[in-house]
């Protein structure tokens, strides 16, 4: 039996940002996209663990593929970080493990610009409060030394055109045991828009995978 796909966006993307994505993986395949900026608010506070702990609420099958881009894949890794011992899999697409230090003092002094630019790109209003939580926990974020608690298997996709990815990418394949690489041929950071039919490709052989 296919395993049914849990698609978790980036900020700065909105649901439908999936559409060609989906359009390219076999007909019957289950697929759920759940909202990122819905997931781990008390009021307008973020927290990545709580995040992790809604979006396990959310999955109905012990052997989903659980996929996340940009902040979507930061939320996959911790959920996979909570979760060892699963049946799960993971693909992690243009994630961070570790931001750059200039990342922080950036998001905070340029907060209304970055809001602006994350409704832009999602074509979606955002509450600024909660644009800003999220990027302070995002700026603040350090997954590294807890990467060796996963234990599902993890692929992690990255653009040929996304170099800012490859070491985020590195880190993971050096730190998580069941853990690999591909790459999207001309693929930017959002390449479920840069390239969905690679990305479809690699989701599906993960959902067709058997259990270990």
């Amino acid at each position: 039996m296919t395993r049914p796909i849990y698609l978790i966006q980036g900020l700065a993307q909105s649901t439908d940002a999936w559409d060609q994505v989906v359009h390219h993986l076999p007909a019957a395949t289950e697929v759920t996209r759940v909202d990122m900026p819905s997931l781990g608010f008390a009021d307008d506070n973020f927290s990545l663990e709580r995040a992790a702990v809604e979006l396990e609420e959310r999955i109905s099958h012990p052997e989903a593929v659980i996929c996340g881009l940009s902040s979507g894949a930061v939320v996959a890794a911790q959920h996979a970080i909570m979760h060892p011992g699963s049946s799960y899999r993971y693909v992690l697409a243009g994630g961070q493990v570790k931001p750059r230090k200039w990342l922080g003092p950036f998001m905070r002094l340029g907060h209304p610009v970055v809001h602006r630019f994350m409704e832009l790109r999602s074509r979606r209003r955002l509450d600024p409060r909660k644009v800003r939580s999220i990027t302070d926990t995002y700026a603040r974020l350090d997954l590294r030394d807890r990467l060796t608690e996963i234990t599902a298997p993890v692929l992690v996709l990255v653009g040929t055109l996304d170099r800012v990815h490859y070491k985020p990418a590195g880190d993971i394949l050096q730190r998580v045991a069941r853990s690999q690489v591909a790459e999207l041929r001309r693929a930017g950071q959002e390449s479920n828009k840069s390239a969905p039919a690679q990305f479809a490709q690699h989701l599906a052989r993960q959902a067709d995978c058997p259990s270990p």
